[in-house]
């Protein structure tokens, strides 16, 4: 069975800077406390040769593998969480300057 879950908000950050802050997916366990450290290969900038795991506090593991990359609007990866295949979509879509809405 498929399941869609959607996640939408809002940041007050222009579209550029919200891409830029977490675009740096190995800082995310800086202020995510669930995921412990990031692997990232290759490390650095993203692409659509970017591949990683996510180590998570609880112990668990999750990978991931870049299939769609559109920046700075989109980027969607595909990965093992458990037993599940996720599909992970990052939308950025600019409110007006200053504000960006952000869906998952």
């Amino acid at each position: 069975m498929l399941k869609l879950i959607r996640c939408e908000f809002e940041v007050d950050a222009p579209l550029e800077t919200a891409w830029q802050h977490l675009a740096q997916v190995e800082r995310w366990p800086s202020w995510a406390r669930h995921i412990r450290r990031v692997e990232l290969k290759p490390p650095g900038d993203l692409t659509l040769q970017t591949s990683g795991t996510f180590h998570l506090s609880n112990g668990v593991r999750s990978t991931f593998k870049m299939v769609e990359l559109n920046p700075p609007h989109h980027w969607k990866w595909v990965g093992q969480f458990l037993w599940i295949t996720v599909h992970y979509d990052h939308i950025f879509e600019p409110i007006n300057d200053q504000r960006t809405r952000l869906i998952w």
